[in-house]
C-alpha cells in the first residue's frame, strides 16, 4: 500500500474525528468562542515548534494578509459549525457545512479564471440536491422551523467561509513559505477569537474566563491538535500522490463524523440522510 494513501486515510479519520469533537462540543452547550480560543492556542503552540525548524518562507504585508484572511475565515467557520450543531442533528449540518467544495471551484472561476469541468458541473448538480433533501429531511424530522433555519443558515456560512480560506490558502501556497503560513494563520486565529471573547462574550478578562471553563479549553486544545496533525498529513500526502484522489479520501470524513453521533449521541439516521450524505460524497469526489 502506498505511503500517501496510508497518511490520506489517517487525515481523513483525524479529520472526521475533529469534526465530532465540535458536535460534542454543541452537545455540551459550550461556549463556541471559548473553545476556539483554546483550538487556535494548541495548534499556534504545536505548529510553532514546526516552523521554528522549517526552512525560511517568505514574509512581508502581503503573506500577513493572506494569514489574516485565512484565521479570519477557518476562525468564522469553526464556529458556525459548532452553532449549527446546536441547532440540527449532525447528518444534516455536517453534509451541508461540507458543500465548500460546491462554492471553492465557482469562487476559482471567477478570482483565478480556472475551468470548471463537465465533472465539476455535476458535482455541481449533486451538491445542489444535497442542500434541497437536507432542508426538506430537517423539515420532516421534526425540527422547529426556526431551528432548522438557524442550523442550515449556519452551515451554509461555514461552507461559504471554509471556500474562502481555502482560495486564500491557494493564494498564499502561491508564494511559497507554507509552514510559516499555518503557524502564523492559527496565531492571529487565537488573537482573534481572544477579541470576540472581549467583543461577543463581554469577558472582561478573556483569559481568566477561558482557564475557569476547564471543560471548553480540553475540548479546544484536543480538537486544535487533531486539526493541526490531520492538516499535515494531509499536506505530506499530497507531497507524494494524487490531488485528484486524496482530496476525496479526504472528504470521507464526513461518514465518520455522522458515524460518532450516531453511535454515541443516537442521532437517528434515516434513508433521506443517507442518500443525502451519499450525495455528499459523491459531490465531494466530482468536485475535486
Amino acid at each position: 500500500m502506498e505511503a500517501w494513501f496510508i497518511l490520506a486515510a489517517t487525515a481523513m479519520l483525524m479529520y472526521g474525528v475533529q469534526n465530532f469533537m465540535l458536535k460534542v462540543a454543541a452537545h455540551k452547550d459550550h461556549n463556541s468562542i471559548r473553545v476556539n480560543t483554546a483550538f487556535m492556542l494548541s495548534a499556534t503552540v504545536v505548529s510553532g515548534v514546526f516552523y521554528v525548524f522549517a526552512e525560511p518562507g517568505v514574509s512581508g504585508l502581503l503573506f500577513l494578509v493572506f494569514a489574516a484572511g485565512n484565521a479570519l475565515t477557518y476562525l468564522f467557520a469553526n464556529i458556525c459549525k459548532i452553532e449549527s450543531f446546536k441547532y440540527t442533528p449532525v447528518a444534516i449540518a455536517a453534509p451541508l457545512s461540507k458543500m465548500y467544495v460546491a462554492i471553492t471551484p465557482i469562487l476559482a472561476f471567477f478570482i483565478f479564471r480556472e475551468r470548471i469541468t463537465l465533472l465539476q458541473l455535476a458535482g455541481l448538480t449533486l451538491a445542489t440536491f444535497t442542500v434541497l433533501m437536507l432542508s426538506e429531511e430537517g423539515k420532516r424530522s421534526g425540527i422547529s422551523r426556526k431551528h432548522l433555519t438557524l442550523g442550515l443558515v449556519l452551515a451554509a456560512a461555514a461552507a461559504a467561509s471554509t471556500s474562502f480560506s481555502n482560495i486564500i490558502g491557494k493564494s498564499a501556497a502561491i508564494t511559497g513559505g507554507i509552514m510559516g503560513f499555518i503557524f502564523f494563520s492559527y496565531m492571529l486565529g487565537f488573537l482573534l477569537a481572544l477579541f470576540l471573547q472581549v467583543t461577543v462574550n463581554k469577558d472582561r478578562n478573556p483569559i481568566k474566563h477561558l482557564i475557569e471553563d476547564h471543560e471548553a479549553v480540553r475540548l479546544g486544545i484536543i480538537t486544535g491538535l487533531i486539526n493541526f496533525a490531520a492538516y499535515y498529513l494531509a499536506l505530506k500526502a499530497l507531497t507524494e500522490g494524487p490531488a485528484m484522489i486524496i482530496f476525496p479520501i479526504i472528504g470521507l470524513g464526513l461518514v465518520i463524523t455522522i458515524g460518532l453521533a450516531a453511535w454515541i449521541y443516537g442521532e437517528k439516521l434515516t434513508k433521506q440522510k443517507m442518500i443525502a450524505a451519499a450525495a455528499a460524497v459523491a459531490a465531494i469526489v466530482l468536485l475535486r
